[in-house]
């Protein structure tokens, strides 16, 4: 099979984009672009865009020079695919999560710096639900994806990456999240509350020392940052 693309973007839909847009900027993202609702941020790591539109979120965006050859791929694979009017390909929850391949050349190819978020640290991956983690790696690696670290037992989780998007694909997830480890101290912990107040939902030990922050974004992005030692 083709791979998915040159470029990868999270695309969040968002009821309220100016909301979106300040508390994204509070938490370290810097917007890259604005137009016609189309909103490209990112915080070094990972690129995202805010959409003034309704779809399962959050979602990927891929950018393809040839986007009719992963369709065809598809098609011979008896996977579920569609391409619209305008060339778009949308793989719909073969990953966890819907897919789109965007007609674009590689010479309009866009990446991060990968410089660590100023806030948070490090981007471990877009944790998506699925039920056979096993089965979606399979596929996942067929769609170029090859495996970092994998865990087996009541809770299996497996974390692929293609180069571009990292992917954590587990078998015990209410909903989709942004992953971040960070070391977590008192600075972090005001910073994320100044930011984003009664939505940064901080989890201690009994011994009171914080080891999970939970974020959850206007729009209802999640994302969570779990403590690293240093």
């Amino acid at each position: 099979m083709a791979h998915l693309g040159h470029t990868a973007r999270i695309i969040i839909s968002c009821d309220n984009l100016e909301d979106s847009i300040d508390a994204w900027e509070r938490i370290g993202f810097v917007v890259e672009s604005t137009f016609q609702g189309i909103v490209r941020i990112t915080d070094g790591q990972v690129l995202v865009t805010l959409l003034a539109e309704e779809f399962d979120s959050p979602a990927l965006a891929y950018f393809n020079s040839a986007p009719e050859i992963l369709y065809n791929s598809c098609l011979d694979s008896g996977l579920r695919v569609e391409r619209n009017e305008k060339g778009v390909v949308k793989l719909s929850e073969l990953l966890g999560l819907d897919v789109y391949v965007h007609p674009r050349e590689i010479e309009e190819q866009e990446l991060p710096s990968g410089e660590q978020s100023p806030l948070f640290g490090y981007f471990d991956g877009l944790a998506v639900a699925v039920d056979d983690v096993t089965e979606t790696r399979m596929l996942a690696e067929d769609l170029g994806f090859f495996v970092q670290e994998e865990w087996f037992g009541d809770t299996a989780q497996s974390d692929v990456t293609d180069g571009l998007m990292l992917l954590s694909l587990r078998s015990k997830l209410a909903t989709p999240m942004l992953t971040y480890s960070a070391h977590i101290d008192e600075d972090l912990i005001q910073s994320v509350t100044q930011a984003l107040g009664s939505n940064a939902e901080i989890t201690r030990h009994e011994s009171g020392r914080a080891w999970f922050v939970r974020l959850r974004m206007p729009e209802g992005t999640l994302i969570t940052i779990a403590h690293e030692d240093e």
